[in-house]
């Protein structure tokens, strides 16, 4: 479909566009916000955004955040390419930087921007969630912004949870009422900013995204016109039910072993299962039966290359995963050793020996030479013998006591064997040392803070 099609220019002018830009520089602040004030032509403070007023904001690790107020899509249009010239001429972007666009309809809001093309107001919050995730075309978002596609709010929403863990063959027609929807807060559409009375969109960003105005451009006309269409269009097309049923065809295989370990053996051959290093099939299919919810969870969330060593301690009641290539989605409560990881949020997990590439861990502890590159650490303990590069480390219950190569230390608890680059930003921490507390630039660590607008 051509979304610059004049035909739809009824809709974008019934559209209203909210931008957040995530950005660096090494201009002093005073000279960013002269300098976007003249850009923009358009009053920057950090004061909340308004008519005649955008909101900067500067974050204790140098990034700043642009917030615009809700205006027309014209508008949206000729603020987006002011601003993506102004960032690649005099900013920089990073991995972690998003721009996220809002929108609403004018349908919706009361005095000038009332319209009456439907005859009644038509409210963003009607839109057919199920429906917009099988008409919006990823694919064409991630062939401009590829490292997105595992970023940490910007997963595929073409995900869904069955209900239950059997669903018959019989019901393969699209019932929403059988699966769950994605958590999108996470996702590349943020379904739940709807009881905000907006959808938010979160693909775009990454490094240099400001260099890519058309594609960001040709996003947002999709965008819109996607949302309209499954607000005022109900019902599934052929093409949204060939879209679905490849979506839920991933699971299937697991989805069929959930009763029978024998099935489960025949689908994944090359998962090695045992329970406590026992190999005897007897053993197995018994403990299956008691086992079987733990990993249909774990291999709905995980694609692997090669074989996989899958075991069962069951004196700590805990599954462990051994020498895995493992792409991950959300993972809870599993040790891995000497593995390959890619992508994920984990959530305490424990680590030994392993490689761990753009995740995202909470509560996890990391041991035994594991390294770990570009993932972000809530609240997690990384030991002596570990490595983190560039990598961003928050929250005053973790504890760094390896190294730390690059990257943002944003807040945590830091050991004696930790060795912290000077490439790295450090913002607040604390020694493990009782009442000794470290804030700012002093002492120890090599320290940057940045001044606040």
């Amino acid at each position: 479909m051509n979304f610059d099609s004049h035909a739809l220019s009824t809709l974008f002018e019934k559209s209203l566009i909210r931008i957040t830009a995530d950005f660096g520089s090494e201009k002093d602040p005073r000279s960013v916000i002269s300098d976007l004030s003249k850009e923009l032509k358009t009053k920057i403070s950090n004061a909340e955004p308004g008519p005649y007023n955008y909101k900067l904001t500067r974050g204790s690790d140098g990034v700043y955040h642009l917030e615009t107020p809700f205006i027309l899509y014209r508008d949206s249009r000729l603020l987006l390419i002011s601003l993506l010239k102004w960032i690649e001429r005099s900013g920089i972007t990073e991995r972690d930087n998003n721009l996220f666009i809002d929108l609403k309809f004018t349908d919706q809001i009361e005095g000038p921007f009332k319209g009456t093309l439907f005859n009644t107001g038509t409210k963003i919050d009607n839109i057919d969630k199920l429906r917009f995730i099988l008409e919006f075309d990823e694919s064409k978002v991630y062939s401009a912004f590829p490292s997105r596609k595992e970023g940490f709010v910007s997963k595929s929403i073409l995900r869904f949870e069955p209900k239950q863990k059997f669903i018959p063959k019989e019901n393969a027609s699209i019932d929403p009422t059988l699966y769950d929807m994605p958590n999108t807060q996470y996702n590349g559409v943020n379904f739940e900013k709807l009881s905000e009375g907006f959808l938010r969109l979160q693909y775009i960003g990454g490094t240099r995204y400001e260099q890519k105005i058309e594609e960001i451009l040709n996003i947002l006309n999709q965008f819109c016109v996607t949302a309209w269409d499954c607000t005022i269009n109900k019902g599934f097309s052929k093409s949204n039910i060939i879209t679905f049923e490849k979506a839920v065809a991933v699971h299937n295989k697991i989805r069929e072993s959930y009763y029978d370990y024998a099935i489960f053996k025949t689908y994944f051959p090359k998962v090695e299962f045992s329970v406590d290093l026992i190999f005897d099939p007897k053993t197995l299919e018994t403990y299956y039966q008691i086992l079987r919810d733990k990993i249909y969870d774990i291999f709905t969330n995980l694609e692997f290359k090669g074989t996989l060593d899958l075991n069962y301690d069951s004196s700590f009641a805990t599954f462990q995963i051994k020498e895995a290539d493992v792409k991950c989605k959300n993972i809870q409560g599993i040790e891995f050793i000497k593995s390959k990881i890619e992508f994920g949020t984990f959530t305490k997990c424990d680590f030994f020996d392993c490689e761990i590439v753009d995740a995202k861990l909470n509560l996890c502890n990391l041991y035994l030479h594991t390294e770990a590159n570009r993932c972000n650490l809530l609240d997690s303990f990384s030991n002596r013998t570990t490595k983190l590069m560039n990598c961003e480390f928050n929250g005053m219950n973790g504890v760094l006591n390896g190294q730390m190569e690059g990257g943002l230390f944003r807040k945590g608890k830091v050991g004696s064997h930790a060795e912290i680059s000077d490439t790295t930003t450090v913002i607040e921490y604390q020694q493990l040392k009782s009442g000794y507390m470290v804030v700012g630039d002093k002492v120890i660590i090599p320290t940057k803070i940045f001044r606040q607008l």
